[in-house]
Formats: C-alpha cells, structure tokens, sequence
C-alpha cells in the first residue's frame, strides 16, 4: 500500500494545465448537457417562489402564471434534454 506522501506526490497537480477547466467550461457538449440542468434549476426556483409565497395580494390568476412559467421552463429542458437524432 502506498504512502500518503508517495500518493500525494504522484497525484496530478491542477496548476498542470490551467487551460482544462476552461476548456472544458467552454466545450459544446458541455454547454448542451448543462444547459437543461440550469432551466430545471429555474423552474423548479419559479414554482417554488410562487407556492410559498406569503404576499397575501396575488389572485389565484397570478399563482396560476408563475407555475405555468414554472412549468414552462422545466418542459423546456426536457426538450433541450432529448437527442436531435442527428448521430
């Protein structure tokens, strides 16, 4: 079994190439996987802003607004979550 010592100085260093992370922030799959994740994340924040909302003056027009926003974000990234078939 290794030694502590022995692993942490056979362990890849990050200041190796700065340029990765960036590059990997920046490839287009990346961008496409993500993308979906952040719209969920949205939603989700949208529907959870609009059920426990304490402001007593919104109509029920305007709850009924905020979730279809909600729910129009989420249903946005499943779109962007599914293959184009174009393999």
């Amino acid at each position: 079994m290794d030694k502590p010592a022995e692993i942490i100085k056979n362990s890849p260093k990050i200041t190796e190439n700065p340029n990765k992370i960036t590059n990997q922030l920046t490839n287009p799959e990346y961008i496409r996987a993500i993308t979906p994740l952040i719209m969920t994340f949205v939603g989700c924040v949208i529907g959870g802003m609009v059920i426990i909302s304490p402001n007593e003056n919104l109509v029920d027009t305007q709850r009924t607004a905020g979730m279809g926003l909600a729910g129009t974000a989420i249903t946005g990234a499943a779109g962007l979550a599914q293959s184009n078939g174009k393999h």
